[in-house]
């Protein structure tokens, strides 16, 4: 009978291609093909009964799973049985094709009536391909181009009309151009590597390896790119993705195995994947026993939104007796204009982070809020997990929000390092470094998104006459708002009505030189007279914006040298206005960014309101039977305040506690 499955010359040219360090791989599919065309060519009598989709889909999958090749996407086949994969294809032929292929005809023939010596033939042929492609099993270069292969046959003359239509749909040709999974498409990379390509209707998108579970691409809806892969990785599968988002589990840096554990150099497999989200599944494998014996399973989920990336990382102890420890970490390079254009913020101020470019690594306390890199860093940060990278070169920020299980931050810069290509990312690592214990059947989830947002700048901030930054406040009802970044004083509340509320005394100094004297003025760490400055510092520096957008902004303030030279503790104020329809709120948070000793303090609002004559005014409350400071007496002394509501006829300066 006429050949079944036949290939030709040009097959053979693809060995050309194939690792040089596996050469045994060129001679074992020579024989494999050898024997399988003698096979199908020597069995006049072996009838060939009618084959079925049901029967042919099935073992060409079976064969590749066995071989570990992703499912091919099913060949076009001519009228003649003939297929030209250089004008049909583009892509990448896997090195396992035709083994695969052996053995699935093979046993689809099995099944239907193919019996007698050739039978061992046939299984002298599969296992001649099956060692083949063990022995020369690599990732790099044994992907082969299509256009070097002329045809691969598939002569369907002797089958019925039907039979010859199913076999044309159903067989597996050797040409990939992506693997359909559920809803999405796997796609391969030039060096071989399969990936999905996550978007969003937004225009944001990003890329996710199944080798490693890397995400290697995440721009967002403007176009721009947040997550770098360094310019001499490895993209074959050699070695570990130098890029991306890195998984290091169950172990970071080094240690008992291997450097950063073994997550980032195999292969995940699709869990489920769509549009615009992927799951990728880890479990062990020989490879992953032969260093680290744990019944464990790992589930990465990647989710594209219209204005972030969220990943959320899942650990599940699968054994039904033993705990057992882990350590994991998200090796984050994110992408940046320029080293010098970078900065990290976050609450760094006052921790004790590793310093392990020392030698050996020594803890240090850092004394920043926000970082910058001149020299090499590898810092491990206890405890901070609120990171906020800014790039003034690309006018964005990105915060780095770890709302579950990554608890610490490793900042890493290669600086100076040309082949890494320092200049153009840095590290920002998710990292639990503490090790987890998880029980069996326990489950440790670690969730980190990825924001992007313009930095709050002068380009979002104006410019008062006095030279004095402001951020000024809109609110579809009309209201309005003025802070100023200068004490971080409220200086103006126009409520939806149009009536004025805050007030600024005619003395005042608008230009830096003195505290504004009106407005919502900041009292902190001290009130009044006391071990430093009238009042403290708060309201006679600059904060800095922490987020800003077109109702509501957030000032920051960090020690400075200013700050310590009167009162030097570690701490953090954030101060937020938000300008509502009917209200105007504020917050003030003090934190204390030590890890050792605690601190007092005193704050306040010392609020000026605009009012439209004393004469007119009261001030109602809860006063009456509560006892009051009179610091217009000579002493200062206290007394009791009979009056609910109060008007003032004299000078007042009357500290009333309790009353809010």
């Amino acid at each position: 009978m006429e050949p079944l499955l036949s290939t030709h010359n040009a097959m053979y040219h693809t060995n050309e291609h194939l690792r040089p360090a596996a050469p045994a791989l060129k001679y074992s599919i020579v024989v494999g093909v050898v024997l399988a065309s003698a096979y199908f060519l020597a069995s006049p009598t072996a009838g060939v009964q009618e084959l079925s989709a049901a029967m042919v889909q099935p073992a060409t999958m079976q064969a590749q799973r066995a071989l570990g090749v992703s499912p091919m996407q099913q060949g076009v086949v001519t009228n003649q049985g003939m297929l030209s994969a250089s004008e049909e294809r583009t892509g990448p032929v896997p090195k396992a094709a035709v083994p695969a292929l052996s053995a699935a005809f093979h046993d689809v023939l099995r099944q239907n009536g193919v019996q007698g010596n050739w039978m061992l033939l046939g299984a002298v042929t599969f296992v001649a391909s099956i060692f083949g492609y063990i022995m020369g099993r690599t990732r790099s270069a044994a992907a082969i181009p299509v256009q070097e292969c002329q045809h691969v046959a598939v002569d369907t003359t002797s089958l019925s009309q039907s039979c010859r239509s199913t076999v044309q749909q159903n067989v597996a040709l050797a040409a990939t151009t992506g693997t359909k999974v559920g809803e999405g498409v796997l796609k391969v990379d030039e060096g071989g590597l399969e990936y999905a390509e996550l978007t969003h209707p937004s225009g944001a998108s990003a890329k996710v390896f199944t080798y490693g579970a890397d995400v290697t691409s995440y721009v967002d809806a403007s176009g721009t790119e947040w997550i770098a892969v360094r310019p001499d990785a490895k993209m074959d599968g050699s070695k570990p993705i130098s890029g991306g988002l890195s998984h290091c589990f169950p172990q970071f840096g080094p240690g008992a195995i291997q450097q950063h554990g073994f997550a980032r150099n195999v292969d995940w497999t699709v869990h489920s994947i769509s549009e615009s989200s992927v799951t990728y599944e880890l479990t062990p494998s020989d490879y992953t026993r032969a260093m680290w014996d744990k019944p464990f399973k790992c589930l990465f989920t990647v989710t594209l939104k219209e204005d972030c990336l969220d990943t959320e990382l899942v650990v599940e102890n699968t054994g039904s007796a033993e705990a057992f420890d882990f350590q994991a970490a998200l090796h984050s390079y994110f992408d940046i204009s320029s080293i010098k254009n970078t900065s990290v913020g976050g609450s760094f101020s006052g921790k004790t982070f590793l310093n392990k470019m020392l030698d050996p690594p020594a803890e240090q306390v850092e004394e920043r809020s926000e970082i910058t890199i001149a020299e090499e860093y590898d810092r491990v940060y206890a405890g901070v997990n609120d990171p906020v990278l800014k790039d003034s070169g690309k006018g964005k920020q990105l915060k780095i929000v770890n709302s579950a299980g990554w608890k610490d931050t490793v900042l890493w810069n290669p600086y100076g390092n040309e082949g890494m290509g320092y200049d153009n990312f840095v590290c920002v690592e998710s990292v639990a470094f503490t090790p987890v214990q998880l029980g069996a059947g326990e489950k440790w989830v670690g969730t980190m998104s990825l924001v992007p947002e313009p930095i709050p700048t002068a380009a979002n901030l104006k410019v008062d006459e006095g030279g004095l930054e402001y951020a000024e406040l809109t609110h579809p009802s009309g209201a309005s708002a003025k802070v100023f970044t200068y004490g971080a004083d409220v200086t103006s509340y126009v409520d939806a009505s149009g009536t004025e509320w805050i007030a600024v005394r005619p003395d005042a100094k608008m230009d830096g030189s003195k505290p504004i004297s009106g407005g919502l003025s900041h009292c902190f760490p001290q009130f009044g007279p006391g071990a430093i400055q009238q009042h403290g510092f708060a309201r006679n520096v600059d904060w800095t914006v922490h987020s800003i957008s077109e109702s509501s902004v957030t000032y920051e303030l960090t020690p400075s040298d200013y700050t310590r030279a009167m009162w030097d503790k570690p701490f953090k104020c954030l101060f937020t206005v938000t300008l509502k329809e009917d209200c105007l709120d504020t917050e003030l948070v003090v934190e204390n960014t030590g890890s050792a000793e605690a601190f007092d303090f005193q704050a306040a609002l010392h609020s000026y309101f605009d009012i439209s004559s004393i004469k007119n005014t009261s001030v109602g409350g809860s006063f009456s039977g509560k006892t009051f400071l009179n610091k217009m007496l000579d002493p200062p002394a206290e007394q009791v305040e009979e009056r609910s509501e109060i008007t003032i006829a004299e000078e007042y300066d009357r500290v009333y506690a309790g009353v809010n």
